[in-house]
């Protein structure tokens, strides 16, 4: 609450003259009031980039790269954006719309004729505006499969997608965030310019804007041994700091655990090095570079970059939200309207548009948030994942500029993230108590724990081990952190995987006329057992 209380301080300071004076000088106390708060928040390092009328007016960056380290964070020290790169992602099938090579609705298989979703008619009817928007009600490696198995980029990859269904609705039914959507993308834009993603947006946005601290090739900051291969990784314990890495000025990331343990952890790869999905890198003074292009239409330093039409087509609503969406998270002055664009989620505030993206990563956080009609554009990086810290500082900002008269502002978002959290742990407990009043009692499997051994296979993962480790059985994703299956009833289990903190699903083990186990199945995916031969 200390930390409420001086960002309350922070806007009062701002609001206390009214509009005219905040007008005057918006960010003044905005140091004081981030070095006051800041250990209150248990953010081991942010940095802060403010951009007004093509003009970076606030760049600086707090706290430290690594807990337990004196290293400290400025305005050049990088950090991951993650799913902030989505905007770059549509950025670069912009610019190739602007060369006449692109249609905002071609058809994907006009450009990958690989590409192959679950309903033949959906592939056919698939365009780069329903990649671009989260249209394609596909889940994948949004949800937890992509947690635990990289399905990889490509055409061996991406046409695993063939073989899960949708999650929810039907095909442009609602909006369904796809981080595999922008992995296609990315295929897109090398396919067409003949140029990998990566290599495409480092040579017609990050190198003429400058971005000189950037890159999408996390190899060029860590040795390849020192990164871990997915959200949930097996790889051996290895500590790994700061400065290990093969740039000077670099944060490590920071989890925080069940217990409210803030700890370092590894930069991972997710399948997101050079991957246009979440793999952009960047300082705060390389995002305010970004900052300025967006606000300016597409123009930096004078050189058209891309059109504003482009800019424009990504800051137009293509689907509609429910207003509901996060207003209920940042209450008044929000939501009258809530949509997604290409890379942006649009809303209006206080009578202004509204563009905004969160990006989050293990062990990062981000925000960055633009008012086009004040010209104002805000961005965020932390080394901690799962902070509202970033969108706290963002809008807050925001607030300063627009002279809202509302000094409660800071107080009632975090009032309502609170109030929201305490609710969603008592419907978690609420969940469970439920799951185990409908537990039935007294069972026992139908099979000694060794039966259930096996390897098993699904066509969109690939192939999975189920092990007994002293009479507990162990789920392995390949390369993944193993999930341990507890006995729920009949031959139902329950698997539990640390990452960092406990999550769970419940697997159910399927008998053939034989009484042998031929398949187990987790939620709607039915992994089939690869019998050994003599069976």
């Amino acid at each position: 609450m200390r930390s409420t209380q001086l960002c309350l301080l922070f806007l009062a300071s701002l609001l206390v003259a009214g509009p005219t004076n905040a007008q005057r000088a918006p960010l003044q106390g905005l140091d004081s009031l981030i070095r006051q708060s800041f250990p209150e928040w248990e953010v081991p390092g942010l940095a802060i980039a403010v951009v007004k009328d093509d003009r970076v007016v606030f760049l600086k960056g707090y706290g430290v790269r690594e807990l337990g380290s004196d290293a400290t964070v400025d305005e050049h020290t990088v950090f991951a954006l993650s799913s902030n790169t989505k905007a770059f992602t549509a950025t670069t099938v912009g610019i190739l719309v602007d060369e006449g090579k692109l249609s905002w609705d071609d058809p994907v298989i006009k450009h990958l004729p690989w590409f192959r979703l679950h309903d033949p008619w959906v592939t056919r009817m698939t365009t780069l505006r329903d990649l671009l928007s989260h249209r394609l009600v596909y889940e994948a490696q949004g949800g937890w499969v992509g947690y635990l198995a990289s399905f990889g980029r490509g055409e061996d990859g991406m046409n695993r997608l063939g073989y899960l269904e949708p999650d929810y609705g039907d095909f442009r039914s609602r909006f369904q965030y796809c981080n595999d959507c922008y992995s296609i993308l990315g295929e897109v834009v090398k396919a067409v310019s003949g140029m990998t993603w990566e290599a495409f947006l480092k040579a017609r946005v990050l190198v003429p804007l400058g971005m000189t601290s950037s890159t999408t090739d996390l190899e060029e900051l860590w040795e390849a041994g020192d990164l871990d291969p997915c959200f949930s990784s097996d790889s051996p314990s290895r500590t790994v700091g700061h400065e290990d890495a093969r740039v000077q000025n670099i944060v490590v990331p920071h989890w925080r655990s069940a217990d409210g343990e803030t700890h370092p952890t590894r930069w991972r790869d997710c399948g997101f090095n050079g991957d246009p999905v979440g793999g952009v890198t960047a300082s705060a003074t390389d995002v305010a570079k970004w900052l300025r292009l967006q606000l300016g239409k597409g123009i930096y330093e004078g050189e058209r970059i891309v059109s504003a039409g482009v800019i424009e087509e990504m800051h137009t609503g293509q689907i509609i939200l429910p207003t509901q969406w996060y207003a209920e998270l940042l209450g008044p002055g929000f939501g009258h309207f809530w949509s997604y664009g290409f890379g942006w989620f649009l809303s209006d505030y206080q009578g202004r548009k509204l563009s905004i993206h969160p990006g989050g990563n293990t062990g990062f956080s981000s925000f960055v948030a633009l008012v086009p009609e004040e010209n104002l554009g805000v961005g965020v990086v932390t080394n901690r994942e799962g902070t509202i810290l970033s969108w706290v500082l963002a809008l807050g900002v925001v607030d300063a500029y627009l002279g809202v008269p509302d000094q409660d502002w800071i107080r009632g978002k975090l009032s309502r993230v609170e109030a929201r959290g305490q609710r969603n742990q008592e419907l978690r407990e609420a969940s469970e108590r439920a799951l185990q009043a409908g537990r039935a009692q007294g069972t026992t499997p139908s099979l000694s724990p060794e039966s259930y051994v096996g390897e098993y296979w699904h066509p969109a993962v690939g192939n999975v081990t189920i092990t007994d480790d002293e009479g507990t059985l162990v789920l392995r994703f390949p390369g993944a952190e193993p999930g341990y299956l507890e006995h729920w009833n009949y031959d139902v289990f329950r698997v539990t995987w640390n990452m960092p903190a406990p999550w769970r699903k419940f697997l159910t083990f399927v008998l053939n006329p034989a009484g042998q186990v031929s398949e187990f199945m987790i939620q709607t995916l039915v992994f089939q057992r690869l019998l050994e031969q003599s069976e």
